[in-house]
């Protein structure tokens, strides 16, 4: 006691203030921990970036999720919570990399077939 009553009370509000913030945040952290909200959401996050958000199938995201630097990440089944920017980057370059030359063996034969139909007479 300070001998000052509103110094008190003031003190006392805090402290109450103090506690009660506390245990909100405990109560916060134990559920998002629950239900993996920080997984889901940067899953959510991650598709948005890499603009897949409205796919039914993110398969870029699917692949992302599966590189073996995120994949270490993983408490079992469950989305990681957070991803380093430098894994995040190495992983996002080699899934798209592999993504790309995957598309290029696509590609690359139906533009022959496509440079083939050039040469056909015109009508």
């Amino acid at each position: 006691m300070t001998g000052l009553a509103i110094l008190d009370v003031v003190i006392g509000l805090a402290f109450v203030y103090l506690l009660l913030a506390l245990i909100c945040t405990t109560f916060m952290e134990w559920i998002a921990q629950l239900w993996n909200l920080r997984g889901r959401m940067l899953e959510s996050g991650t598709r948005r970036l890499l603009g897949e958000e409205a796919a039914a199938d993110p398969a870029v995201t699917k692949a992302y999720f599966d590189h073996p630097l995120v994949r270490t990440l993983k408490d079992g089944e469950r989305m990681p919570s957070y991803v380093p920017g430098t894994v995040f980057a190495k992983a996002v370059t080699e899934t798209l990399r592999r993504r790309v030359a995957t598309m290029a063996t696509f590609i690359s034969p139906a533009s022959r077939a496509g440079s083939g139909c050039r040469s056909w007479p015109r009508w």
